[in-house]
């Protein structure tokens, strides 16, 4: 996989997809001429990184002639309905001690996940989510970390990892333990246990959890942009 000149969220969700799947009968992937912009599709979604010098006609010419359920991109402007919010970042200290990755049960992972559902939090079917977590696992491509009360599964914070970074791709708490420090100490030992990543990425909707990711670090850095067709 090409490196870009600005490695971003975007170029790291790519790298992430490429180093799980690698060419499969669900992923494609592109590459401007001169490797200034990279395109990778996973089923129906589709993500767009950009180099500095990235042709950007050429690429909304691909998005208007392809089939997608939905895209990702930074600055790109299409003619389709969209939603929208906040990149967030934190530069990883490696300095520190690190933990270990923690082994977990996901079955309970999901039963979590799916109780804690919304509009602003979609969880994929069962099987799909298996697959994929399975995937991630045997690669070495997601950590995870978990929070108990007294045995119970309270909180859940997962990274997938590609290259040298990692994007925060679920956080969530039961809601009877919301508010007593399980969110937050789940996403504190899960960062502690990316020893090899610089940095960790998040994506947010606008008005959600800023002050709690700035509470642990993070800064906005950028807007996300998600086409979704007619």
């Amino acid at each position: 996989m090409p490196i870009l000149n600005n490695e971003d969220i975007y170029y790291t969700k790519i790298l992430s997809i490429w180093e799980t799947y690698g060419f499969s009968s669900f992923t494609d992937y592109w590459m401007q001429d001169d490797g200034s912009a990279l395109i990778a599709r996973l089923d129906s979604s589709f993500i767009i990184a950009l180099g500095d010098n990235a042709d950007t006609e050429e690429i909304k010419s691909f998005c208007n002639t392809v089939c997608f359920g939905n895209i990702l991109c930074g600055d790109i402007v299409l003619d389709f309905p969209c939603t929208g919010g906040a990149v967030m970042s934190l530069q990883i200290d490696n300095s520190l001690k690190r933990t270990e990755n923690q082994d977990v049960d996901l079955n309970d992972v999901y039963l979590l996940l799916t109780s804690c559902a919304d509009e602003n939090f979609a969880v994929p079917d069962y099987d799909s989510f298996m697959l994929d977590m399975l995937h991630k696992i045997k690669k070495s491509r997601i950590n995870i970390n978990c929070q108990y009360e007294k045995n119970k599964l309270v909180s859940v914070a997962m990274a997938n990892i590609g290259g040298n970074n990692a994007i925060l791709t679920a956080v969530t708490t039961d809601k009877d333990y919301r508010h007593c420090g399980f969110g937050s100490k789940a996403v504190k030992t899960l960062i502690d246990s990316l020893s090899d990543c610089e940095c960790v990425y998040l994506q947010r909707a606008d008005g959600l959890n800023e002050e709690f990711y700035k509470f642990l670090g993070f800064k906005n850095i950028g807007k996300w942009i998600e086409y979704h067709v007619n």
